[in-house]
């Protein structure tokens, strides 16, 4: 593999910490094929290949935004004397080890990618045990009108009160009790479009067989709730249920789908709605500080809070280890990855200063550790 270097890129200060980011504004737009150097013999890059490289690159501008969180420094500043590298045969996937993490689901794209997808494989795993018990999962979505300019916090403190009035009153519990719900597992979503804020929630109830699930029964409960929450009175589409495992799988496989980038916060948005990773893209390509304050205002509100929520009792019904943190799961190395080599110091500040930390795993995923040493070693011997 050649490589003719044509810049650098961001490098670690003394003793390995990070040295003041370089403005994402002030980098090119990103390039599958590398914006610091020339690969003239490159490998093919399939979508595949460029999503991971663009969740490299994004979390460089969640970097840039949030300079004073832990995705400043995750998956860059070393905490061992070598950062390993982890390859998943199987997957066709490498990972590093040995380096600081974050543990961020809201915030840092290459944490929530490993997040995200084993929180969907664990949700996965619940709706085929709930199978077996006989129980039948629905999907209840629920959302509130919005309007430009009001303030996520705002939106989010009204929506989290209504949806706690809803399931407090009687109206809800008899009615829950009337269908059989044993449980239930939900997700806060947020995007951006013309009208502001859109938050909504995803939530699949867990009911016994029987009496089918109706929105119409739903959405009287859900604009009493709204309105004593001070939000506006949703119209008919503010709830909505769908039945079967096919529907509720279909939105599993939604949420997990593109493993290589991130799940339901990062989603490329439709209809003139961006997603929160949508801030971090045109961020990098335009970079403009109002998608800077976009991100960073979402960020505040979110990085406190679970991405799933499941109800009391039912992990245990459905025979469910205990749940672990983001952070626990960010951390671990996949079972069936195998330790493929380790980096010094030296090779990985070359890394850092080329940022090249993406292309390097895709190197170590097509030609081995050897190949990746050869690849830093052209680095290196540009300089």
């Amino acid at each position: 593999m050649q490589i003719t270097p044509l810049q650098d890129g961001p490098q670690l200060g003394p003793g390995g910490s990070p040295a003041e980011p370089v403005s994402t504004a002030q980098r090119p737009a990103f390039d599958p094929l590398g914006n610091i150097y020339e690969i003239t013999q490159a490998p093919p890059l399939t979508l595949r290949k460029i999503k991971r490289l663009e969740k490299w690159a994004i979390h460089a501008a969640a970097r840039d935004i949030m300079p004073r969180e832990r995705v400043a420094t995750c998956f860059r500043v070393p905490i061992a004397s070598t950062v390993d590298i982890w390859h998943h045969q199987d997957r066709q996937e490498a990972h590093y080890k040995g380096l600081a993490i974050c543990g961020s689901v809201w915030m840092c794209p290459v944490c929530a990618s490993k997040i995200s997808e084993r929180r969907r494989v664990e949700l996965a795993a619940a709706i085929d045990r709930a199978a077996v018990l006989g129980l039948v999962p629905y999907l209840l979505t629920l959302t509130v009108k919005h309007h430009n300019g009001e303030t996520l916090t705002a939106l989010l403190d009204r929506f989290g009160k209504a949806r706690r009035l809803m399931r407090n009153r009687t109206p809800w519990k008899a009615w829950a009790a009337a269908v059989g719900v044993v449980g239930s597992v939900r997700s806060l979503e947020v995007t951006h479009g013309v009208n502001g804020w859109h938050v909504h929630t995803h939530e699949i109830l867990f009911t016994r067989p029987g009496q089918p699930l109706s929105a119409a029964d739903v959405l009287p409960m859900w604009q009493s709730a709204c309105l004593t929450a001070g939000l506006q009175r949703p119209d008919g589409h503010g709830v909505d249920i769908r039945a079967g495992n096919n529907e509720v799988g279909n939105y599993v496989s939604k949420w997990g789908m593109d493993s290589e980038l991130t799940k339901s916060m990062s989603k490329r948005g439709r209809d003139g709605h961006r997603s929160p990773f949508d801030f971090l893209r045109d961020y990098l390509q335009h970079g403009d500080e109002a998608d800077a304050d976009l991100f960073r205002e979402y960020a505040e509100q979110f990085k406190s809070k679970h991405q799933i929520v499941w109800s009391k009792g039912l992990r245990d019904l459905l025979g469910l280890d205990a749940e672990k943190s983001d952070l626990e799961l960010a951390e671990e190395i996949e079972k069936g990855s195998l330790l493929l080599g380790s980096l010094s110091l030296d090779q990985w500040r070359s890394v850092l200063k080329y940022d090249k930390r993406g292309e390097v795993l895709l190197v170590a995923v097509q030609g081995g550790i050897e190949a990746v040493y050869s690849f830093i070693a052209g680095l290196q011997d540009s300089v």
